[in-house]
């Protein structure tokens, strides 16, 4: 048919054809590699490679930046206590060892052949050709916890609330700020007076799902800490320095609820309050046990985690309604998602005498009968089957007994009157063989691509233990816990040596991971960031309800 096809149509056909491919090419994505030398560079390297290079050759610019400061005598912008300043001579050394490290990410990638450049050309080219993206996570005075507050109509609590807040955190030197989603515009100036560490946002009453939302998109924390209104907190920050201890030495752990949990829900009549059962676990030095589901609230998720999952969801409910059982839906779609969740009880946190007004009149039967019917209900068709809900309950069981033994003084938590179901009796060595190398690799995968402290946009999470030491004095602690699952801090600190560490869950993982990628296990900017601005804590990187389909929780918003 060709040949007898008019010119102009060959011509439209070819030039259909052209738009076609132009679009495609658009809609693929945007062009990373504008300039051609960029485009060689690129082409050359995997994903992995190009998301590390950048990394490394952020975190150099960042030592260079405070080479500079010190030099002129000015004071860095922390976020933390003057003890976390680094020397001079120990951010030369960094530079060094991360300067070795970006020249070999290059050479596995072969650019100074393919280039048919010198080395030192090839380093110039990248830190070009590299610097389109900026790490969020890096920037100076960053906060390590958000605690995200949904505030309406409780106005004798704003001062104290913030007083509290505030002096928690800074009794143990945690770089903090209090995100308040001020419900009801009439009270905005309250608020305002509290601005500095309280970071206000003004809606009208969008409620819990929206609100924490909203607020979600302000903090700038690693550590998103859902509270509520009527709660208020200890003046005293221990909780934070335990709840940032798990999250280091577990890093596939998404969400730690401090409120209530249920460890199988659909084989327990009600929630489970107070201490676990267990004894603290050998990585984190502090008592908290795996769970199936936790309440708000308090409740911690990594900001990460938060963002990847789409935080909560706002399509069961209308705005103003409350937010009941989305902490159960949010918990069970962080476990669908591959990461886990667990519970700790946060001793001294109190009420501030006033019922919420979700229990009040007409309100009451708003939230607990007609929003708690809906939002059931779509839980139940989306995870209550129990093909789905027995291997969750499984896979509770089975992080709880490879993790922890019963306390001395306590009893088992499952086969009892709370937990119908299920023992204490330790896995075959074979299953817990199994389970623990599956756990470690995902845990070690979580770190090394850097999900379990950092917001989508790459960046790694490395921590230093020299300054958990620090900060462990500081809160009159004798030790942090700062080795993952199965490492000892003699392993950890032969692996790892000075200055501070660039870090996962175990020493065994950080050696391993290294060899695999060809990379070296040098210290880098990521761990002066931790240090000085943005997580000086951190160390290392079916039923519905229950018999009745009702949920009880000890202070609800509202």
């Amino acid at each position: 048919m060709e040949p007898f096809m008019h010119l102009p149509q060959r011509f439209l056909l070819k030039l259909v054809l052209a738009l076609a491919t132009a679009c495609v090419s658009v809609l693929g994505g945007p062009d990373h590699a504008i300039l051609s030398y960029c485009h060689d560079l690129n082409k050359g390297l995997q994903p992995e490679q190009r998301h590390a290079v950048r990394d490394v050759i952020q975190d150099l610019q960042a030592i260079e930046s405070y080479l500079g400061h010190l030099r002129l005598g000015r004071p860095l912008p922390l976020s933390s206590v003057p003890a976390a300043v680094p020397s001079v001579a120990m951010l030369e050394e960094w530079k060094v060892q991360n300067t070795t490290k970006l020249q070999n990410l290059l050479d596995s990638g072969g650019v100074s052949g393919r280039l048919g450049i010198s080395a030192e050309a090839a380093h110039a080219l990248a830190v070009f050709c590299m610097s389109s993206r900026l790490r969020p996570d890096g920037y100076t005075g960053r906060p390590v916890v958000s605690i995200m507050l949904n505030y309406f109509k409780r106005p004798q609590v704003v001062s104290r609330l913030a007083a509290n807040m505030r002096a928690s955190c800074a009794s143990v030197s945690m770089p903090c700020e209090l995100v308040v989603n001020v419900d009801n515009p009439e009270e905005a100036g309250a608020w305002a007076n509290e601005a500095g560490f309280v970071v206000p946002v003004f809606s009208a009453n969008l409620h819990e799902s929206r609100g924490y939302n909203r607020a979600a998109r302000l903090a700038r924390g690693k550590y998103l800490v859902v509270w509520q209104d009527d709660q208020v907190p200890p003046a005293n920050g221990q909780w934070l320095v335990d709840m940032i201890k798990i999250f280091d030495s577990h890093p596939q752990l998404g969400i730690l609820g401090m409120n209530c949990y249920r460890l199988c829900k659909h084989h327990e009549p009600t929630n489970r309050w107070g201490w676990s059962h267990w004894a603290p676990d050998s990585a984190s030095g502090v008592k908290w046990t795996y769970a199936q589901t936790v309440d708000f609230a308090p409740m911690a998720i990594r900001a990460s985690i938060y963002d990847a999952v789409g935080g909560l969801d706002e399509g069961t409910s209308r705005p103003g309604d409350c937010g009941i059982w989305g902490d159960w839906e949010l918990s069970t779609r962080v476990w669908m998602d591959g990461w886990q969740v667990g519970f700790m009880f946060l001793d001294g946190r109190t009420g501030d005498g006033q019922p919420g007004t979700t229990h009040k009149g007409a309100n009451g039967e708003k939230c607990w009968g007609r929003q708690q019917h809906v939002a059931m209900n779509v839980f139940a068709r989306r995870y209550g089957a129990r093909f789905l809900q027995d291997p969750m309950c499984e896979r509770v069981w089975l992080l709880n007994t490879l993790t922890f033994k019963v306390d001395l003084n306590g009893k088992c938590p499952y086969g009892s009157e709370e937990t119908r179901w299920g023992n204490c009796t330790q896995p075959s060595p074979e299953v817990a063989a199994a389970a623990t190398a599956e756990f470690a690799e995902l845990a070690s995968a979580a770190t090394a691509r850097g999900r379990s402290g950092v917001r989508s946009g790459g960046g790694s999470s490395d921590h230093t233990t020299a300054e958990s030491k620090r900060l462990a004095a500081a809160a009159g602690l004798a030790t942090m816990g700062s080795q993952g699952i199965g490492a000892s801090t003699a392993s950890v600190e032969k692996l790892l040596p000075p200055p501070p560490p660039v870090a996962t869950s175990t020493g065994e993982t950080d050696e391993a991971g290294a060899q695999a990628t060809g990379d070296q296990v040098v210290p880098k900017a990521g761990g002066l960031l931790g240090i000085m601005d943005i997580d000086p804590m951190l160390v290392r990187s079916a039923g519905s309800s229950g018999s009745s389909g009702a949920r009880r929780r000890s202070i609800r918003h509202r």
